[in-house]
């Protein structure tokens, strides 16, 4: 695949059940742009595959990305990689924390820390006896901190209860900024809820 552009396109019956004969999907070759390889898993002409000279399938009116190709057929999307080289597992969990911002009671902050023995110090660099900080507060510039606060516990989700208001402090969906009222604080991630702060 090194010698592809990833320049893909497929014919306008595709979502048709991908039939007759110009149901195709097209890949053109980085080397030569007016050249299309074709293959054509389900024909009508009895073809698979072929070279044609035509730069893009046809008919050319309901060209697709691969994206659309795949959503068309009903094809699983493999996942991503991941870019955290830790897991939730065996003695070890996310430790989703709220605390003041700076003092102020009305500011509070979510970090999620990454808990277990032995401490993980070997991959991040902020860590305690017991866990080692994920996120921005906690990364040592080679993002692998942020990656994991992304997979391992993401942006919280803030509950209240009673009167208590809040809204989100600036563009961070980590803060937030107790507006007025009465009630319960708690931050809740992918691997569960934080402690739980009365007002």
């Amino acid at each position: 695949m090194a010698e592809l552009n990833k320049e893909f396109c497929t014919s306008y019956d595709i979502q048709g059940g991908n039939q007759g004969f110009a149901s195709e999907l097209g890949i053109r070759h980085k080397v030569d742009p007016n050249s299309t390889y074709y293959f054509q898993p389900i024909t009508a002409n009895s073809k698979a595959r072929w070279t044609d000279t035509r730069s893009v399938c046809t008919p050319a009116f309901d060209e697709e990305i691969l994206s659309e190709v795949i959503a068309a057929w009903g094809l699983p999307i493999p996942p991503s990689p991941s870019s955290c080289p830790v897991k939730v597992e065996g003695d070890y969990f996310v430790d989703l924390v709220i605390s003041k911002i700076g003092g102020n009671p009305q500011l509070w902050t979510a970090t999620a820390k990454y808990c277990g023995f032995p401490v993980r110090s070997d991959i991040f660099k902020n860590c305690g006896t017991k866990c080692c900080t994920l996120g921005v507060d906690g990364d040592s510039g080679n993002g692998v901190a942020i990656a994991c606060e992304h997979e391992l516990s993401g942006p919280p989700t803030w509950f209240v209860t009673g009167s208590l208001a809040i809204t989100q402090f600036g563009d961070n969906p980590y803060n937030v900024k107790v507006i007025s009222g009465a009630g319960t604080l708690k931050a809740c991630g992918k691997s569960g809820c934080s402690n739980i702060v009365s007002f």
